[in-house]
C-alpha cells in the first residue's frame, strides 16, 4: 500500500502518549495495527487513530519505526508485510531504500481493559485552557495519590500539590467527580480535543481527525479545597509580561528536576520593588531580576515555570497576604503558600542582585 510518509508519521506521533518504553503492560512500547487503526496502550493511557495501513494486523516496536520515518525524505512510501519472515517492510525512493522491522503477528495488548466510548459530548469551550492552567498544580510524584491527579468536578477543575492549588470554574458536563492522573490528561492540551465520552473506568477525548485518547479515571476522594479559595486580604503586586521570557530562560535548568520542576520567585517591596526568579538544575543555575510595583512584605515562593508563564499571560496583578499569594483570573483562582520574611527581614538577600 502507498502512504504519504509525513501523514503516516503524524498519525504515529499522535498516538505516542500511549507508549511506555518501560513496558508497564505487555507491548506498551509498540504500535498495534488492527482493522485500519494504529493503537497504543500503557495501562493509564490508550490512543487510537485510523491510518492507511489496511488489511494488516500485528505489533511493531515504536522507536525504530518513528526514527526511520523521521529520517526518510520521500513524500510517499510503500508499506507491506513479509509474512514469511514476520517483518513490517517500508520501501522508499523507487524501491532503492528498504527498511524491515520485526512484526509480532499476535496482539497481546490487554485492549479488553478499555471500554468503548459511549455517547460523545461536546467539550466545554474553555476545557483545554482549564487543563493547561490546572495541571501545573498537580504533583509529578507524591505519596498521596490525589495530589498527582487533576480533579474534574461537575462545576470546576482543580489540582493541588501541597504547596499550590488552582481551581478553574466551568460546567464540565461530567456525570460525577472524577480523578485523572496529571501525566495522562496533560496530553490533551496540544491535541485540539473537541468531544469527550465517559465509561466506567475511562474518560475518552476525541478531536476532528478521529484521534481518540482515553485516560484511566479513578473514583478516589479528592480533598476539599473550597475553604482555601475564599476571600484573601493582602497587598497588590504586579505580574509584568517580561516574566514570561524570564521564566522560559530559567526553565532551561529547572526542567532538569523532572519530578520537581519549579522556580523560586522572590518579591521585595519598594518604589520600585523587584521580583527575582531563580532556577537550579544539575548542570547550572539561572537568576533574573525585574522591577515591579509592590509595597508588601519581602517573601518568596516556588512555582512551576509553565504555570508562571500562563499566569503572566492572562493577568497582570496578584494579591499577597502574610501566608499566601493569590491570582484571581475571574474564571479561575491560583493560590500558593509563601516563605515569608524572618525576624531580620531577610530571605535570600536584600540587594535584588
Amino acid at each position: 500500500m502507498i502512504l504519504n510518509r509525513a501523514e503516516f508519521l503524524s498519525q504515529l506521533e499522535a498516538v505516542s502518549p500511549g507508549l511506555s518504553p518501560k513496558e508497564h503492560t505487555e507491548q506498551s512500547s509498540c504500535f498495534a495495527f488492527k482493522k485500519g487503526m494504529v493503537i497504543t496502550f500503557n495501562d493509564e493511557i490508550a490512543c487510537r487513530i485510523a491510518t492507511g495501513v489496511n488489511g494488516m494486523e500485528g505489533v511493531v516496536k515504536a522507536e525504530p519505526l518513528l526514527r526511520v520515518l523521521g529520517k526518510m525524505t520521500e513524500d510517499e512510501i510503500k508499506v507491506e508485510v513479509d509474512e514469511e519472515e514476520d517483518k513490517f517492510v517500508i520501501w522508499g525512493q523507487d524501491d532503492r531504500k528498504r527498511v524491515r522491522i520485526l512484526l509480532e503477528s499476535e496482539i497481546n495488548m490487554p485492549l479488553d481493559k478499555i471500554e468503548k466510548p459511549g455517547e460523545w459530548k461536546k467539550l466545554p469551550e474553555d476545557f483545554t485552557e482549564a487543563i493547561t492552567i490546572v495541571k501545573e498544580c498537580a504533583a509529578a510524584k507524591s505519596e498521596f495519590f490525589d495530589l498527582t491527579c487533576v480533579h474534574i468536578h461537575p462545576k470546576w477543575i482543580e489540582a493541588f500539590d501541597n504547596d499550590q492549588m488552582t481551581r478553574y470554574y466551568l460546567k464540565t458536563k461530567v456525570g460525577k467527580s472524577v480523578l485523572v492522573r496529571r501525566e495522562s490528561i496533560k496530553h490533551i492540551v496540544t491535541m485540539d480535543m473537541t468531544e469527550f465520552s465517559e465509561s466506567k473506568t475511562w474518560v475518552h477525548f476525541r478531536n476532528p481527525t478521529g484521534l481518540i485518547l482515553s485516560c484511566r479515571r479513578f473514583s478516589d476522594e479528592f480533598r476539599d479545597l473550597s475553604q482555601n479559595f475564599k476571600d484573601l486580604a493582602g497587598d497588590k503586586a504586579g505580574l509584568p509580561k517580561k516574566l514570561i521570557a524570564a521564566a522560559e530562560r530559567a526553565e532551561i535548568f529547572s526542567a532538569e528536576n523532572k519530578d520537581n520542576n519549579k522556580l523560586m520567585v522572590e518579591l521585595k517591596p519598594g518604589d520600585p520593588g523587584w521580583v527575582r526568579i531563580t532556577s537550579v538544575g544539575a548542570t547550572g543555575d539561572y537568576r533574573e531580576v525585574r522591577k515591579i510595583k509592590y509595597r508588601g512584605r519581602k517573601l518568596a515562593f516556588f512555582i512551576a515555570p509553565k504555570l508562571l508563564i500562563e499566569l503572566a499571560k492572562r493577568h497582570n496583578e496578584c494579591l499577597v497576604s502574610p501566608t499566601a499569594l493569590k491570582v484571581d483570573g475571574g474564571k479561575w483562582v491560583y493560590l500558593t503558600s509563601l516563605e515569608v520574611d524572618d525576624a531580620n527581614g531577610k530571605t535570600q538577600g536584600d540587594d535584588g542582585g
